[in-house]
């Protein structure tokens, strides 16, 4: 994954910009289902390369305009075992730290192959 590169990419089939931590730690389920929906809707996309979900990056019409961090809250393993017990069949994810120029970033990476059709199959 190079970081900078897709800091400077717009979003669209394969990318994805928040501001923010999705809510996890000590969230609801149904707090936790915006983070599962990027996921999935990433994991059934058809695409030629790996997707991804940058958190701690403001946008602006879909590109970046300034990397301002945040703090490290998503953990995989915790990540992996929420959304692989609501879905058909599991999803090849992983949550990454990663650091550009100093500044802390939470990378989801969805790799490109992927079994398909991926559903919920609880609520």
């Amino acid at each position: 994954m190079n970081l900078s590169a897709l800091l400077q990419r717009s979003e669209g089939d394969t990318l994805d910009f928040k501001r923010d931590n999705y809510p996890f730690r000590n969230a609801a389920e149904d707090q936790k289902s915006e983070l599962l929906k990027d996921i999935l809707a990433l994991a059934n996309a058809w695409k030629a390369s790996n997707a991804y979900i940058v958190i701690g990056v403001d946008e602006a019409n879909g590109r970046p305009t300034n990397v301002c961090g945040v703090v490290p809250e998503l953990n995989d393993s915790d990540v992996q075992q929420f959304v692989n017990s609501k879905t058909n069949r599991p999803i090849a994810f992983s949550v990454e730290h990663a650091q550009h120029e100093g500044t802390p970033l939470t990378v989801v990476r969805i790799r490109e192959r992927q079994q398909r059709p991926i559903f919920l199959s609880k609520n």
